[in-house]
This record gives structure tokens, sequence and C-alpha cells, in this order.
């Protein structure tokens, strides 16, 4: 009787155990709850009907959360197993103990369960410190490049962002303009692709950086993101001054970005992505030959993909 009340109490800590560790890791992780962190906003910015989409948006991350929950009943169910083997073996030992040292069956399972009782609460507690820390030491398999270069700008709120209001966050940054006729408006909808992919997490940003900023002043980018329906709260469009801008692009990031008369629209630019981790580093997966792509191809579809599944693994460490 005293066994199966063991067993009981047992299998009840571990459900409750796992499932607050698993609610302190999605906060840990998340930094703030969604919700909280989109009211922290200035009235101006949050709306009521924001607010309303925002919650709305919590809610789903909450259910969609939850669904591990039939992974943690099967990880539960295996440690309950692995008791009742615990147990079998005390009272195999107890025997052969209370034999070989001519000592009463009871006292020898009690010295044995003792034993066994701290053996698996030391084992239950290193469990949940592996299964806490898991994705915290588990690296990626991307390539550092280096760090982001440094930046302030302005953004289509007429508020100052740096590279440092990044920091924590997976972001991506595309450099573009808004009256761009050729490969701008492809590149805005693969950056509508990654907001509506990771919309809601609070650990993830985009970057949009204009080349032609004395056109694109924070006026001209807020109506244009408003054109494309930009929701997330980390998508900046950002302008500041023309020589800065063009020596971050072509001396800070490596992507190409000049003025040509003789160009539709009259600038250049690359359409490629520059995936950036929490740390300010910037990251890229490996090609089939083992060398990192260094960039991600805005303009193509399987481009896109690669970047959705690389910010997963950067959101992750």
């Amino acid at each position: 009787m005293k066994n199966k009340s063991y067993i009981g109490i047992s299998f009840i800590v571990l459900i409750f155990g796992i499932w607050v560790v698993k609610e302190l890791r999605m906060r840990y992780d998340n930094g703030n709850l969604v919700q909280n962190y989109y009211l922290a906003d200035s009235p101006k910015v949050v709306n009521e009907k924001n607010i309303t989409n925002h919650q709305e948006i919590y809610a789903k991350a909450s259910f969609f959360e939850n669904l591990s929950v039939s992974e943690i009943f099967v990880k539960s169910l295996i440690l309950v197993v692995f008791i009742f083997l615990c147990l079998y073996i005390i009272e195999l030992i107890a025997r052969y103990y209370s034999k070989v040292k001519s000592i009463d069956i009871n006292i020898a399972r009690k010295k044995i369960k003792m034993f066994f009782k701290t053996l698996i609460v030391l084992s239950f507690i290193l469990i949940l410190l592996v299964y806490f820390f898991d994705k915290k030491f588990s690296g990626s398999d991307l390539v550092e490049i280096g760090p982001v270069p440094a930046f302030e700008l302005i953004d289509q709120n007429n508020k100052k962002i740096s590279d440092k209001d990044y920091l924590g966050k997976v972001y991506v940054v595309e450099f573009f303009f808004a009256t761009c006729p050729t490969i701008c408006p492809k590149m805005n909808q693969s950056m509508l692709q990654l907001q509506e992919e990771f919309y809601g997490n609070p650990n993830f940003g985009l970057a949009s950086i204009t080349i032609d900023p004395e056109h694109d002043t924070s006026a001209v980018l807020k109506e244009h993101a408003n054109q494309l329906g930009v929701k997330h709260y980390n998508w900046h469009f950002l302008t500041g001054d023309k020589k800065y801008i063009y020596g971050l692009a072509n001396k800070g990031f490596n992507l190409y970005a000049g003025e040509n008369n003789k160009a539709a629209g009259g600038f250049e630019h690359s359409g490629l992505f520059a995936l950036v981790d929490k740390d300010g580093k910037i990251r890229c997966r490996k090609d089939g030959q083992g060398n990192p792509i260094l960039y991600y191809d805005g303009l193509d579809a399987k481009g896109v993909e690669a970047i959705k599944e690389d910010i997963k693994k950067l959101l992750e460490e």
C-alpha cells in the first residue's frame, strides 16, 4: 500500500513539476508575456483595436504551447515506469541484503528505500535542469559571420532606433526605397511573409532601411508601412543621413546600395536579407558544399523558406 501511495505522489509531483518548468521556461524565453509587451507602448502607437488583436495572438500562442502537453505526459509516464522498476529492484535488493546481513526484512527495505529515494530525487532534479536549459545551451548549426554594424536611425514613428534596440531579438535587415519600381515590392512581400510567420513573437523583429532618405522621410515611410499592412511591433522602417546609410549598407552589412541615374527609380541595391541573432551577430546557413551563404535571397521563395527555418533555430537558442 505504501508503495502504491509513493508511486501516486511521485506521478503527481512529476506532472506538476514539469508543467511548472515548462511555464517558467516559456516566460524566460519570451522575456515578458506577449500581451504585456505590446501594452507597454504608448497609447498613440497601440490603439484599442491593436490591443485586442495582440491579446488574441497571445491566446493563440498559449494554445499552441499547450500542444506539447502530450509530449510532457509521455515523458512523465516514462519516469513513472522507471519508478516502478526502482521499487521492484528495491524489493529484490532488500531481500538479498536481509539474507546476507541476517537482519529483519523491514529494516533492510527501509535502508534500501532511503537510498533509492535519494537517488530518484537527485535524478528528478537533474532531468528538470536539463529540460529547462536544453535550448539555452544547444546551439544551432548556423555560421557566425560577424557582429552587426552599430547603427542609429529614425523609424516611421519618428523614433530613434539603434542596433541596441534589437538586442535580445532575432531580426532581418533589408535595404530598399519606397518608390522602387523593380525588386523592392517583392522584397517587401517576402518581409510580410516573415511578419505573418512570427507575428506576436516579441523576440523577433524586422528592419527595412531606405537608401533614398531624402525622399523617404519618417512620414513617407509610415504611409508606406500602412499601405503594406505592417502590423508587427518590431518592424521598423528606418531613415537618416544618406552618406551614413550607404556606409552602413556597403561597408557595414556588405550589401550593395548606390545611386544610378540609368537604373529604374534612380537607385541600385541588393535583394538579399541579413539575418541577425539575439546577440547582434550576423548568422547564416551553409550551402550544399559546406560554404556559408552569407545572406538570404529575398526575391526567391526558397530563400524566404530558408530564412524562416533559420529564424526558428535562432529563436530557440
